[in-house]
Order: C-alpha cells, then sequence, then structure tokens
C-alpha cells in the first residue's frame, strides 16, 4: 500500500512505475491521464534539465552509519506545477488537445444539432470545450442552446467542465464562455483571443473549423 511515509522511501523511477500504472486504471481521454502523459513525454524527450532544482541529499556527520541512514542518494522531484510546465514548455503548450469529435445535441424538440467541438485538458486538471458555430450552420445556435450543450458536454467530461462558444464570423471573431449563475442560470463573458491562445497553444488556430 503506498502512504505519503513510504513515498519518501521509494527511488524516482519507482515513484515513475506506480505513476504510469495508476494512470492506466483511468479510461482513454481522462484529463488527468492526459496530463500525464504529456508531461511523461515532455520529461522523457527533455531530461533531467527540465526538472526546476532538484535537491539531492547528502549525509553529513562522521561517525557510523546506521542501517536506515545508509540509504543510497536519491534525488528529490519537486511536486507537478505551473512552474515545471513553464520550464518544460518546448511544445508551446500549456494544454493538450485531447478530443475533436462533433458535438450533437438536441434542442426543444427541433431535429439533432451538429457543431464543431473541440475539447482540450487543461493544467489544473479540468476541460475546456469549444464549440464553434460557423456563419452557414443550420438549427438551434450554440448560444440558443446553452443549456442542452452543456447537458452534452458535462455529461462527457464532468459537471466542471468550461464551455467556451467559438463565433468565427465574418463582422468579428469572438469567444464567449459559459458561466453559471448563483440562481442556476447561463450568462457569458467575452474572453481575449491572445489569452485564450496563450492558454491553449497553437493547435488553437491550426484546428479551427473553416
Amino acid at each position: 500500500m503506498i502512504t505519503p511515509t513510504n513515498l519518501e522511501e521509494l527511488r524516482t523511477d519507482e515513484l515513475h512505475t506506480l505513476m504510469v500504472e495508476a494512470i492506466q486504471e483511468l479510461p482513454t481521454g481522462h484529463p488527468v491521464r492526459a496530463l500525464w502523459e504529456h508531461l511523461d513525454e515532455i520529461l522523457t524527450v527533455g531530461g533531467p534539465e527540465c526538472l526546476p532544482g532538484a535537491v539531492t541529499e547528502r549525509r553529513t556527520g562522521s561517525g557510523p552509519r546506521s542501517h536506515s541512514s545508509d540509504r543510497r542518494r536519491r534525488t528529490r522531484l519537486p511536486r507537478v506545477g505551473s512552474h515545471l510546465w513553464m520550464q518544460c514548455g518546448r511544445t508551446g503548450m500549456a494544454a493538450r488537445l485531447i478530443d475533436s469529435s462533433p458535438l450533437r445535441y438536441t434542442a426543444s424538440g427541433q431535429a439533432p444539432v451538429v457543431r464543431h467541438c473541440r475539447t482540450w485538458a487543461l493544467i489544473d486538471g479540468s476541460t475546456l470545450s469549444l464549440v464553434t458555430e460557423l456563419p452557414e450552420d443550420q438549427g438551434m445556435s450554440v448560444t440558443n442552446a446553452a443549456e442542452e450543450v452543456r447537458a452534452v458536454l458535462e455529461a462527457k467530461w464532468g459537471a466542471g467542465c468550461r464551455v467556451v462558444e467559438h463565433y468565427p464570423w465574418p463582422d468579428g471573431e469572438h469567444y464567449d464562455e459559459q458561466m453559471r449563475t448563483s440562481a442556476g442560470g447561463i450568462r457569458w463573458r467575452r474572453l481575449d483571443a491572445e489569452e485564450l491562445r496563450a492558454e491553449l497553444g497553437t493547435v488553437l488556430d491550426e484546428t479551427r473549423p473553416t
């Protein structure tokens, strides 16, 4: 059984093995699994220099070594945080695109509607789904069917998922994030396009529906 105490006794290769085994228990597409696989890939390619300020334990004192103190020298790895992703940001991304399958929803008894949808796993373990409404799309709009859109995405990614509506229209492209009100309804807040690009990476534009 793994506990916070015996975690301290494990070498980094043992920790890595245990982490891989635990992650494999998660379903494919789970945001935590996607984040781990992406981080593992970065560290594999980048090597030890990708880690911030690792600290090595050294034995001090001149007395005889006891069995408990005669431990091999090991490196303690810091907890994974945004600073690690910043230093390992060779890919230019802090988030990973994990799904680009179309979104299908039905609103007010109308015919099913299909929209372009891309979902990212974010560094905090949550997900962000970007639903695009093209000028030529037919059926109830993403905005008018906000409750139905959110219900479908929450059923797939969980209640904590973020939902952003994307309107790449000729008179001005914009991004509006759905936000729950205290009364349980939905309001919208306009997102800055450059900030969203910084959060999601260059794949935001590379996979833009046309």
